[in-house]
């Protein structure tokens, strides 16, 4: 958008030049203007008809074509029987368009003068207006620059924003593993722990069954199973604490994931909120432009 806009006002002398020209023709001036120019031509030069090459006298019928040349009538309506194009243009013609030329240097001098002044004055308005519509838009491509400015600054920080994203969502995978990792080791930290307390399940039953079989032996029998026993213990506590130890460090993990969520969601708003403000800019420019064409036609 931003680029039709710049091709736009780079083109725009062009196309004002154009309007006031089309401003001329649907004034209905230009076909006026137009004949004053010819009888002008026809009555201060030696011109010739284009068709016989002969020289216009003032008693003779003239007629004047809309892509402005002019031919003694019998010319070119003899020139129209075979071809249906102007004789130095080939423009289409039909003799609809014929302008018949009345020229009388002592009688219209006066109303030519007018006309001359009418049309300086008409030129010397529409080259004000010209250099208004100027000015409007060189004020118009600086504010244009500003905005590109504007623009390339906000590209620059998305860049930043999408590379702190990427950044981010490369340390989250690596939590994540760490996390898969983490909760595997717990897994089997707590396999170890079932098989150990059925070991221990399975060293009560025996201790039971030896305290029938042999009281003799059940002292000393007792003393190992004992013993085994606080190594159990002491191994389901060790089991224990690092089991506590894995939940600590998988909360601290996953508050830290959370924090790079935050700031990936926070990352993501900014870049949001930027984009609607270059749709906002654009809206806003081709708003400007608008109203110079409107000024402009």
């Amino acid at each position: 958008m931003i680029l039709v806009s710049l091709s736009f006002v780079l083109k725009s002398k062009s196309f004002m030049e154009q309007t006031l020209w089309k401003k001329i023709i649907e004034k209905g001036k230009f076909n006026k203007f137009r004949s004053f120019i010819n009888f002008v031509i026809i009555t201060r030069m030696n011109i010739f008809c284009l068709i016989c090459c002969e020289p216009y006298i003032k008693s003779e019928d003239i007629v004047s074509r809309p892509c402005g040349h002019v031919f003694h009538r019998n010319c070119i309506e003899h020139w129209f029987r075979t071809q249906q194009s102007c004789p130095k243009c080939r423009a289409a013609i039909n003799t609809q368009n014929f302008i018949q030329l009345f020229f009388d240097v002592d009688e219209t001098k006066r109303d030519f003068q007018k006309d001359i002044e009418q049309h300086k004055k008409v030129i010397a308005d529409l080259k004000e207006q010209l250099t208004n519509h100027i000015e409007i838009n060189k004020m118009h491509m600086v504010h244009m620059k500003s905005y590109e400015g504007r623009i390339d600054l906000m590209k620059e920080e998305n860049a930043c924003q999408r590379e702190q994203i990427l950044c981010n969502e490369e340390q989250i995978q690596s939590m994540k593993l760490e996390n898969s990792d983490l909760k595997k080791q717990l897994s089997n930290h707590i396999e170890m722990n079932k098989m150990h307390m059925s070991q221990m399940k399975i060293s009560e039953r025996r201790i039971n069954s030896m305290k029938e079989e042999n009281a003799c032996q059940r002292e000393q029998i007792m003393e190992l199973l004992k013993g085994e026993l606080r190594n159990l213990h002491e191994n389901n506590k060790k089991l224990e604490q690092e089991q506590q130890n894995a939940f600590r460090i998988i909360a601290h993990l996953e508050g830290r994931m959370n924090e790079k969520q935050e700031k990936i969601t926070e990352c993501e708003q900014k870049i949001e909120k930027n984009k609607l403000n270059d749709n906002a800019n654009d809206c806003q420019s081709e708003t400007e432009i608008t109203t110079v064409m409107k000024v402009g036609t």
